[in-house]
């Protein structure tokens, strides 16, 4: 059977799959969501062999894996280390929740503070782990429907950091971004509750201190970007279907977003992606 949701206490993770009807879903956040064609190729081929040949692409720009077992699941971990796709362990992986705006560009801002954010891993209050962070500092908001409960965006005077549920949030430079997203992490541990466990739940119920508000977001835009898209329709991904498509595009690397698509590195042209007929 499988557990009602409200029971599962954690968000699945490689480290820590979450068992289902199928079989063991193990959820893979790769850095910058970003994987090297060699990389997806091996997600694709260790998908296939240990657990049914079928990715889910979530809304927060994760991949899902199927189906895999207690002994296949040991199998996947070492799959996934040697592809360089694996967080040292579960306390690492759990704290590196961080999503990022896809069209971020080697060396700009949200290059630079998805690497100050590793740094500072161990730093990070003890939140809850569906607890994220959320990197939409690009030239305008494009993630604002992606789950996440504290946001680092821009404003019409520059940086700010923003809890989810908020309308404004408060100044940040590079320097102090991550010294104030730990200052409202433990803010919000105060006051969180069985009830109350993210951060929208918790600014509705509570009022922010002064510090961490005053300053709107500058209005939502669609991402702006050079690269090829792969669209993929709703559903389960075949595993070897989409090894085959990254292939055909001659991308070197992809992005994974939380759009129904991906971004191509390297390709040639956008492409299309039927996805199966049924969900396993």
């Amino acid at each position: 059977m499988t557990p009602d949701r409200k029971t599962w206490g954690w968000c699945p993770s490689v480290w820590r799959p979450m068992p289902l009807d199928d079989g063991l879903l193990a959820r893979l956040r790769p850095h910058l969501a970003r994987l090297t064609a060699a990389q997806l190729r091996a997600v694709c081929d260790s998908a296939t062999r240990l657990g049914t040949g079928q990715i889910e692409i979530t809304n927060r720009a994760s991949m899902q894996i199927r189906g895999l077992t207690a002994a296949s699941h040991a199998a996947f971990l070492d799959d996934m280390r040697t592809a360089d796709l694996l967080d040292p362990d579960l306390a690492t992986e759990t704290r590196r929740s961080l999503q990022v705006t896809p069209t971020w560009t080697p060396g700009d801002l949200t290059f630079r503070l998805a690497g100050s954010f590793l740094t500072r891993l161990g730093d990070l209050p003890a939140l809850p782990a569906k607890w994220g962070y959320v990197l939409d500092c690009g030239t305008a908001p494009c993630l604002q429907d992606t789950p996440g409960d504290i946001r680092i965006e821009q404003s019409t005077s520059g940086l700010i950091l923003r809890a989810d549920g908020a309308p404004t949030g408060c100044t940040v430079t590079e320097d102090t971004v991550w010294d104030t997203a730990i200052a409202l992490g433990q803010w919000a541990l105060a006051h969180i509750t069985t009830d109350h466990r993210r951060m929208a739940q918790i600014t509705a119920q509570h009022t922010l201190p002064d510090r961490f508000t005053g300053t709107a977001p500058l209005p939502a835009a669609p991402p702006n970007h050079a690269l090829h898209t792969l669209t993929l329709r709703p559903g389960p991904i075949s595993a070897i279907e989409l090894a085959r498509a990254i292939d055909q595009s001659g991308a070197q690397a992809v992005r994974l977003t939380p759009w129904r698509s991906m971004l191509l590195e390297g390709a040639q042209a956008d492409a299309t992606l039927r996805t199966t007929e049924t969900t396993p």
